[in-house]
């Protein structure tokens, strides 16, 4: 497998950065999580690249990528520039939490996809539902979010470097981060700031996460259950038995047996999957595709066609 390679990548949506894992196969795109970016992926991009062509991205408002949101369905309408920009043919697309679900709107908007893995990264609830307001609403408390976080920080590289000293430090008993190798998880973190006049900002920034959270009416694609039914390519559930929907088996056991194709498969984890359980995360993906669409390339592609 070729070392990593980070670049900045010109698309029809802006400016990204992008990391090229390397392999040879299938090509896959990863998408991260709220509050992470493409070095998340790093240690299950290397065994993932065994079978598949492994690229990731940080998404607007992220990581280095310089873009920023100025509405909400932008991040994941910016999954098909890039990947024609990359010259990605119908890639895999795995996505982990928000990136999931970036995946699957993606796809139930129209995007071309051979398949998606989504990673802890579920929308189960009805259209407009209560429930759905209110677990927004917890995540969107500017408060609660800063202090576990610090989305939105602006700092100096000295304090920017001591903050790192102490997540990195306090991660064994943090149970977002126990068990990441140390070094990945301050790489990690440290690719969330991006330099602006000296100063280094903490991203995504809590005018990101607000823009990104906004319902609109006349929005193609929600964030509830019903985008499932738009999905008619291959469709593997990683649920996180301690993640985010720890208490949700049954639903998701609902979206994966509704049509041919889906899957649904457990790892004993939780939320952070693809820092903490990196190489049985990309073993589980594997082989999960494989039983659902096979690995010869030809097959894959006409399989996806059909849906």
């Amino acid at each position: 497998m070729k070392p990593a390679a980070e670049f900045f990548l010109r698309t029809a949506a802006g400016r990204f950065s992008v990391v090229e894992y390397g392999g040879s196969g299938k090509d896959c795109l990863l998408i991260h999580g709220t509050g992470q970016n493409a070095l998340a992926w790093k240690a299950a991009a290397k065994d993932l690249a065994r079978k598949y062509h492994v690229v990731a991205l940080d998404l607007r408002g992220h990581g280095q990528t310089p873009e920023d949101s100025s509405e909400a369905q932008q991040y994941w309408r910016d999954i098909g520039p890039i990947a024609s920009a990359l010259n990605l043919e119908r890639p895999v697309l795995i996505g982990h939490s928000t990136g999931a679900y970036a995946a699957t709107a993606y796809v139930a908007s129209g995007g071309d996809a051979s398949a998606i893995v989504c990673v802890d990264g579920f929308t189960l609830d009805e259209p407009n539902s209560s429930d759905t307001a209110t677990e927004q609403k917890k995540w969107n408390d500017a408060e609660a979010l800063f202090s576990m976080f610090r989305y939105g920080w602006i700092a100096t590289a000295t304090e920017r470097d001591r903050y790192l000293d102490e997540v990195v430090a306090a991660s064994p008993t943090d149970p977002l981060n126990a068990g990441v190798e140390p070094e990945l998880l301050r790489a990690m973190l440290k690719r969330c700031f991006f330099e602006r006049d000296g100063f280094f900002l903490r991203r995504p920034t809590l005018e990101e996460i607000d823009i990104v959270s906004q319902s609109s009416p006349d929005a193609t694609v929600a964030p509830d259950r019903d985008v499932y039914d738009r999905v008619s390519i291959p469709l593997l559930l990683v649920w996180a038995r301690h993640g985010l929907s720890s208490g949700r088996h049954r639903e998701l056991r609902q979206i994966a047996e509704a049509r041919a194709g889906r899957a649904l498969i457990s790892i004993d984890a939780s939320h952070n999957v693809p820092m903490q359980h990196p190489t049985e995360l990309a073993k589980l993906i594997c082989s999960g595709l494989e039983a659902l669409v096979g690995t010869d390339r030809a097959v894959f592609s006409e399989r996806a066609r059909q849906g």
